[in-house]
C-alpha cells in the first residue's frame, strides 16, 4: 500500500498558484497581437467596440488588432473593397455585444451590414433606415462578451477612414487625410496635418495642433479645437461647447452651444449657434 506524504502548506500556495497561471494561459494567448498590411493609398476600417489609436507610419498602412472578450474567437476579420475603396472589416458574432469599457446602464444601438460595414448615415439608436441587422452594444447583460483594440500605422500621404460605434479613438501626429466616424466614443487628435474630419454622435472631441482643413460635427459633446491652422474650420454641436483657438492670423467670435467656423474671403473664422440634426 502507497503511503501518502503530506505537503506543507506555503507548498500547496505555490502548486495551486503555478495550475492558475495555467489555466490562465489560453486567454493571455488568445490576445496576441495580430497585424494586417494594406499596401493601398486608401483604407476604411469598420469595428463596433474598442480602443483605436492612429500614429505616424511607414511603407504600408499597417493595423495591429489585439482582440478582448470571453468570446475574442469568434470575432471575424474580413479584407476586400467595397465601393471602390479597400476595407478591413470586424463582423461581430451576435447582435448584442457585451463591453465592459462603456460606462454603467449605457447602450448604443446602430444598423450593421452583413459585411460588416455601418455608420456614415447618422442614424439615431437604429431608428432610422432599414438597411443591416440591428446590433446593440451596452455594458453589461446578455450577448457575446468581445471587442477590438486597433494601433493604426498611417504613413505620410494615404488616407484613412475609422468608423467605430463605441470605445474611443486617439489621434497623434498622422500626415495624412483622416475620417473619424463615432457613435458614442470620445476623441482626441494632436499634431495632424491634412485633410481632418470628425463626426461622433455622443462624445467630446479635442483637437490640439491641427494643420490643414478640419471638420467636427458632434450630435452632443463638448468640442475644444487648439492652435488649429487651416483654410476651412467647420466645428457644429448640437449639445455641448464649444472652445477654439486658431492661427495668428485669423480671430474668432463664439455664441452659446452650437458653433460653425468657415472662413469668409478674409481668414476670420466665425462662430454661430442651430440646432443639430439627431445622430445614429
Amino acid at each position: 500500500m502507497q503511503a501518502i506524504v503530506g505537503i506543507p502548506q506555503h507548498r500547496w500556495a505555490a502548486l495551486l498558484s503555478l495550475v492558475g497561471f495555467c489555466l490562465a494561459a489560453p486567454r493571455v494567448q488568445a490576445q496576441q497581437i495580430e497585424r494586417y498590411s494594406i499596401p493601398e493609398d486608401e483604407l476604411a476600417i469598420y469595428n463596433l467596440a474598442g480602443e483605436v489609436r492612429l500614429e505616424p507610419g511607414s511603407g504600408d498602412i499597417t493595423v495591429q488588432v489585439t482582440r478582448g472578450g470571453a468570446d475574442a474567437a469568434k470575432l471575424k476579420v474580413f479584407r476586400g473593397e467595397r465601393d471602390g475603396v479597400e476595407t478591413l472589416r470586424f463582423v461581430y458574432p451576435d447582435n448584442r455585444i457585451r463591453y465592459g469599457q462603456m460606462s454603467h446602464g449605457s447602450s448604443t444601438r446602430l444598423r450593421v451590414k452583413e459585411d460588416g460595414t455601418f455608420g456614415g448615415d447618422h442614424e439615431h439608436d437604429g431608428d432610422h433606415g432599414s438597411e443591416g441587422r440591428q446590433v446593440t452594444i451596452a455594458a453589461s447583460g446578455g450577448g457575446a462578451e468581445v471587442h477590438a483594440d486597433l494601433r493604426v500605422g498611417v504613413p505620410a500621404g494615404r488616407q484613412v477612414a475609422v468608423y467605430l460605434a463605441v470605445g474611443k479613438v486617439s489621434v497623434t501626429n498622422v500626415n495624412g487625410n483622416l475620417t473619424i466616424d463615432a457613435a458614442s466614443a470620445p476623441v482626441t487628435t494632436s499634431g495632424t496635418r491634412g485633410e481632418l474630419e470628425i463626426d461622433v454622435g455622443s462624445g467630446v472631441v479635442q483637437v490640439t495642433k491641427a494643420t490643414g482643413e478640419l471638420s467636427v460635427n458632434t450630435g452632443s459633446g463638448a468640442v475644444t479645437a487648439s492652435d488649429v491652422r487651416g483654410e476651412s474650420i467647420s466645428i457644429e454641436t448640437g449639445s455641448g461647447e464649444v472652445s477654439a483657438s486658431v492661427s495668428a492670423a485669423m480671430s474668432s467670435r463664439s455664441t452659446p452651444a452650437r458653433g460653425t467656423s468657415r472662413p469668409p474671403a478674409l481668414p476670420r473664422p466665425r462662430f454661430h449657434c442651430r440646432p443639430a440634426a439627431a445622430r445614429w
